[in-house]
């Protein structure tokens, strides 16, 4: 009998994350979601696939390591969607707290540690960063296409 395959998405409730979450279960995914406080009234974008728990992350810090290393215990892998740089993000923090609980992998999505000089519509600056649903869903392909964390 195989174990199925849990992920854990944050920023669920964003257009993004939602998309995320919808292609996360056509993959055979048990999706759990993170979103912010702010959120808690505006999930319509995922109302239609909730059947789990939603984490509240209302800000990065502080974190709750262990309402953090629970969630850890249940997931295969996690995914962070941030809109914004993914040095010191809730992608680093979520990664580094679940390494002093158990080896998991983590897929960090967000804008890459450089320096962009480009400016323009919302829509032009998520394609230049990588940020749009196509490299979003790429990326978490080639992430889920990696060997799973096995310790001997």
């Amino acid at each position: 009998m195989t174990t199925p395959k849990v992920a854990l998405i944050t920023g669920i409730t964003g257009q993004d994350g939602a998309y995320l979450a919808e292609f996360l279960l056509e993959k055979g995914y048990t999706v759990h979601g993170i979103k912010r406080r702010a959120s808690s009234f505006n999930t319509a974008r995922v109302d239609h696939i909730l059947d789990g728990e939603v984490w509240s992350v209302p800000s990065i810090k502080p974190l709750s390591p262990q309402q953090l290393a629970q969630i850890a215990n249940r997931v295969d892998c996690i995914v962070t969607l941030e809109e914004h740089s993914i040095m010191g993000g809730l992608g680093a923090c979520v990664a580094e707290e679940v390494a002093a609980h158990r080896p998991l992998r983590v897929c960090r999505i967000g804008i890459e540690d450089r320096f962009s000089a480009y400016c323009g519509t919302w829509d032009y600056l998520l394609h230049e960063h990588r940020l749009d649903l196509p490299s979003i869903k790429k990326k978490i392909e080639a992430f889920l296409a990696l060997a799973p964390v096995s310790i001997s």
